[in-house]
């Protein structure tokens, strides 16, 4: 088992210093998504600050409670996809038949797929979280550490749950529209005080939707922090993930080949 953990953690870990290798080609592109990406999230935050101006708190959450949970979403969604920059086009590779040569590979097939490309806008996300922390009045050592544990956790999470929408392309065929939708409201629900929603939909964001795990108790653990709390966010992290990999390699059994004659290097 161990073993097998290792060797995905180096197929990882070789993916992402080539894909590293590949956006730093060209320096004055990179830094140019990477400063577009955090003035583009800058600008909703703006819209918070208007109505902070106006309001001590909304559902107990402060701005800076907001500033936390905007940089903890951020973060965690361009971790996810320098990583895994491929896993939200993993649905258009299953409809196209495009998995054979992966498929070929004695290698892990989400890990191969999902990690062959990343998002180079997405390192702007992932600054921009951290550079909130610092906005925020926020910035300890156990803070700092939590934080970026959240972010690997979330990751996972979001990962997950986006591998588990795009491969139920291997059920249910072409759901293009359905993950868009899907991953607005992942992003949206993500970004705003867990209290503005009723009580049954927050059922939901620790479940189908588990943005509670991802963003609201993260928040939570930063202002007063608990272990099983914290405990509970990583066993959440692993369950996703183990479903997620279900899911796929269940619906694998029903992948089509589209015989495509192509190879990757």
């Amino acid at each position: 088992m161990l073993m097998e953990v290792k060797k995905h953690l180096n197929l990882l870990r070789k993916y992402f210093s080539f894909n590293l290798k590949c956006s730093m080609e060209y320096r004055a592109s990179f830094i140019i998504q990477i400063v577009g990406m955090i003035i583009n999230n800058s600008s909703f935050l703006f819209f918070w600050w208007i109505i902070f101006r106006n309001v001590n708190n909304i559902s107990g959450y402060t701005f800076s409670d907001v500033m936390i949970l905007w940089g903890l979403a951020s973060s965690t969604f361009g971790f996810t996809y320098i990583l895994f920059g491929n896993v939200a086009n993993l649905s258009e590779t299953i409809i196209n038949g495009a998995l054979d040569s992966y498929m070929l590979q004695p290698k892990d097939i989400i890990i191969n797929v999902c990690a062959s490309k990343t998002v180079v806008s997405a390192w702007g996300d992932l600054l921009y979280g951290y550079i909130l922390l610092i906005i925020s009045g926020s910035l300890t050592l156990p803070n700092v550490l939590l934080f970026s544990l959240f972010i690997i956790v979330g990751g996972i999470i979001f990962f997950a749950c986006t591998l588990t929408a795009n491969s139920l392309s291997l059920y249910l065929g072409n759901i293009e529209n359905s993950k868009r939708i899907f991953d607005m409201f992942f992003i949206t629900f993500s970004t705003y005080p867990e209290g503005i929603f009723g009580k049954y939909i927050r059922v939901i964001f620790y479940s189908l939707l588990p943005v509670g795990f991802m963003a609201y108790m993260p928040v939570g653990i930063m202002a007063t922090f608990s272990l099983w709390k914290t405990l509970l966010v990583i066993a959440a992290s692993l369950f996703y993930l183990t479903m997620a990999y279900i899911i796929f390699y269940k619906g694998l059994k029903r992948y089509e080949s589209g015989n495509l004659m192509e190879n990757k290097l």
